[in-house]
């Protein structure tokens, strides 16, 4: 089947990308259209940015998706169940939830035949929950030296990891072939050193994000289909529940006021979190301390 790229991208995000400021990556003139968000890792881990960046994806009308990062020494049934846990069901704009698989065993820990197996476990009880069939994504040398190429995998859509050696797919950055099995893939994520607006570290310094390339004809994100509308571009709304709140210039008490402070009750729309304090709008923009803003529901 005919790989054919789309003229716009994809990311795909965690914690350690930072606060993402979503209504800057929609209008990042590298055409941001899709995005996955980590939600979980093994049985207990919960990414603490997944509620924060699906809303903000959900309000400027990025399609997104989750997914998990795979542990080789947990039960696949927990694993699933932390990441149903998490994600609970599927919107009619969320895409398809993603199977991380990466992780390197050590010596003798898990046989490659077991480890397919409990992946099968995994995927079986996640398709059956949310009732759509999961992405698989990995590298090639994993599947071939861990996983051994099985052939197995080849009904779920296929995402590659393979980086050139430049950070765009250019003709010196060939796309890779699929995997032994799969006719083709729905993805191809080229860099993982990236860049986008709105994903910085709060003080304007770009960092570095997974960039993703989409293959048309795979069909995969059905981006035809529509999107359900959002009223406006808040991420979330509080309110003030202190006498006087200070706003600062930045995420910490070391920056300066810029304003006077906010009074008890004032309602403020919240465009970002980092290191304990909200990035709000009220008149102006600023940062105040989390401790002194409760969320509306």
């Amino acid at each position: 089947m005919a790989i054919q790229f789309a003229d716009f991208i994809g990311i795909d995000v965690s914690q350690y990308n930072g606060t993402i400021q979503w209504i800057d990556v929609a209008s990042d003139p590298q055409k941001i259209k899709f995005a996955y968000m980590k939600a979980t890792e093994g049985t207990t881990l919960q990414d603490p940015s997944f509620k924060y960046n699906r809303k903000g994806a959900n309000s400027v009308g990025i399609r997104n998706g989750a997914y998990h990062f795979y542990s080789l020494v947990t039960p696949p049934e927990q694993q699933a169940e932390n990441f149903l846990k998490v994600v609970q069901q599927l919107g009619t704009s969320d895409l398809a939830p993603m199977l991380d698989i990466e992780k390197i065993p050590a010596q003798n820990q898990i046989t490659p035949e077991k480890l397919v197996a409990d992946l099968h476990t995994w995927i079986d009880i996640v398709e059956r929950s949310l009732g759509c069939k999961p992405i698989i994504y990995s590298y090639r040398n994993y599947w071939e030296t861990v996983l051994k190429s099985p052939t197995s995998f080849t009904e779920y859509p296929l995402w590659i990891a393979n980086y050139g050696k430049v950070d765009s797919p250019t003709s010196n950055n060939p796309a890779p072939s699929p995997f032994p099995g799969w006719e083709t893939y729905a993805i191809w994520q080229y860099t993982s050193k990236g860049a986008v607006k709105g994903i910085t570290d709060g003080r304007g310094k770009p960092l570095n994000v997974d960039l993703n390339k989409y293959n048309l004809s795979s069909g995969f994100l059905e981006l035809n289909t529509p999107f359900v509308p959002v009223t406006d571009n808040s991420i979330m709304e509080g309110s003030v529940n202190t006498d006087k709140l200070n706003i600062r210039s930045g995420a910490g008490k070391e920056f300066n006021l810029i304003a006077m402070p906010l009074p008890q009750n004032q309602e403020v729309t919240i465009l970002g979190e980092e290191n304990g304090w909200y990035k709000v709008r009220t008149e102006i923009e600023g940062w105040v301390s989390k401790t002194y803003i409760d969320i509306k529901p």
